[in-house]
């Protein structure tokens, strides 16, 4: 029982440091995308400022994209906050003191391939005999009178806990590949985006767009890319997931 609750502790911290990385990179992409909406706003802002001095917008509208710009700003500053917490956390996690400044490095791309080796029927047999709760249960059995209400009881919840294994494994899966449409199809809508950005390109470099029109083709080709990386991000999670379930690392809720 040592040795499980040893093993268990050490996956746990294992994939709960995996999981704050990816928080940490996603807080960092969301950080990226409102650097560059303020960028935007900022200059929406000084463009309605311009315009209600020469009577083309009402202090109302002013009013309104400034709201708006303090708004972000404002989310940006909750953001910067989140983001010095997590990293604080990770380092003590990973045994640096909280106030380390270690590199963090990006989390690997996800790799598709992994999924085609993914099949929650096969990977079902290894997820209930790796389970940690299920492992400890079956090491409790072996210490109960086989005859005994207690034996016959915690043989009921061992059954069940496999059926939960097996059932969880399927949704595990089946949010991979969620994720991994997902993906497919911000990469669809940003190779989209970059199709208008080169259009509005060549309309700056004519003259017959303005400043503020091509600011927010630059704005949304961005939170294109960011959705991209994004679900990037998402789908390695999930494949973390559920490897880490089969590896026997998955509460149950028995």
């Amino acid at each position: 029982m040592h040795i499980k609750l040893v093993d268990s502790t050490r996956a746990a911290l294992t994939a709960g440091a995996q999981s704050a990385m990816i928080g940490y990179k996603q807080l960092k992409l969301n950080e990226e995308s409102l650097e560059s909406g303020l960028t935007l706003l900022e200059a929406v802002y000084q463009s309605t400022q311009n315009q209600a001095a020469n009577g083309l917008a009402t202090q109302s509208q002013v009013l309104s994209a400034r709201q708006q710009l303090e708004s972000t700003q404002a989310t940006k500053l909750t953001l910067t906050s989140s983001e010095q917490k997590l990293r604080q956390t990770l380092c003590t996690m990973l045994g640096w003191k909280y106030d380390a400044k270690p590199e963090i490095k990006d989390v690997p791309a996800a790799d598709l391939t992994r999924i085609d080796g993914m099949n929650p029927e096969k990977d079902k047999q290894a997820a209930q005999d790796n389970n940690f709760t299920i492992r400890y249960n079956v090491l409790d059995l072996d210490n109960k009178d086989a005859g005994s209400v207690e034996y016959q009881n915690l043989q009921r919840t061992i059954k069940q806990e496999k059926e939960e294994v097996a059932s969880s494994l399927v949704n595990l899966y089946n949010d991979v590949l969620q994720k991994r449409n997902e993906l497919q199809t911000a990469k669809a809508a940003y190779e989209l985006e970059k199709t208008k950005m080169e259009t509005a390109e060549r309309k700056w470099q004519l003259g017959t767009i303005g400043r503020l029109e091509y600011m927010q083709q630059q704005n949304s080709l961005k939170t294109k890319e960011i959705a991209v990386k994004t679900g990037d991000l998402s789908l390695f999670q999930a494949m973390e997931t559920y490897d880490w379930a089969v590896k026997g690392n998955l509460s149950l809720s028995q």
